[in-house]
C-alpha cells in the first residue's frame, strides 16, 4: 500500500514553520525573517506564524528552500551548534567581510543562492576562495559571437 503524497499546502506549511524555527536558532528578528522570505505583508506573516499557510509564491518557495538548504549545508560542515547556527551572522572574508546573512539581505534570492553556492563549494572540498572567485569559477561568463555564423 502506498502512502498518499502530501499536498503542496502541507509542504508550504511545513517549510514556513521550519523557517520560523530556524530564525529563532539563527537569532534573527521578525523583520529580518520577513525580508529573507520576501514577505512585505505583516498580516500575512503573522498568519504564517499562526500556521495559516496556503498558497505561496514561487519566489517565497525558493527562499524557503534556500534557507533550509543553508541550514542543511551548515549541519554537514559543522558539528557544534554554535557554529552551524551562528555562522550566518558572523563576518566572513569570503563575503567581503560582511556576514552571509547581510549578503542575503542585501541581495535577496540571488544572495541566498550565493550562500548556498559558497557552502556547496566548501562541502565539495574546494580550495578557500571568496564568493566572487567561486562565482567566476562555477559560472564563467560565456563569450557571445559578434558576427553571425554562415
Amino acid at each position: 500500500m502506498s502512502k498518499k503524497p502530501k499536498d503542496k499546502f502541507h509542504r508550504n506549511k511545513v517549510g514556513i514553520k521550519m523557517c520560523f524555527r530556524l530564525a529563532e536558532k539563527w537569532n534573527i528578528s521578525d523583520a529580518t525573517l520577513m525580508t529573507l522570505l520576501g514577505q512585505a505583508d505583516a498580516e500575512q506573516f503573522e498568519a504564517w506564524r499562526a500556521g495559516d499557510v496556503g498558497e505561496i509564491s514561487n519566489d517565497t518557495l525558493m527562499r524557503v528552500s534556500y534557507m533550509l538548504g543553508t541550514h542543511t549545508d551548515l549541519r554537514t560542515i559543522f558539528t557544534n551548534p554554535n557554529n552551524y547556527y551562528g555562522w550566518v551572522s558572523r563576518s566572513n572574508s569570503g563575503f567581503e567581510d560582511i556576514s552571509p546573512l547581510e549578503h542575503m539581505l542585501r541581495n535577496g534570492q540571488e544572495g541566498m543562492h550565493d550562500v548556498r553556492l559558497y557552502l556547496n563549494h566548501w562541502i565539495s572540498g574546494g580550495k578557500s576562495m571568496t564568493l566572487a572567485e567561486i562565482k567566476a569559477f562555477h559560472c564563467p561568463t560565456q563569450s557571445i559571437p559578434t558576427k553571425e555564423l554562415h
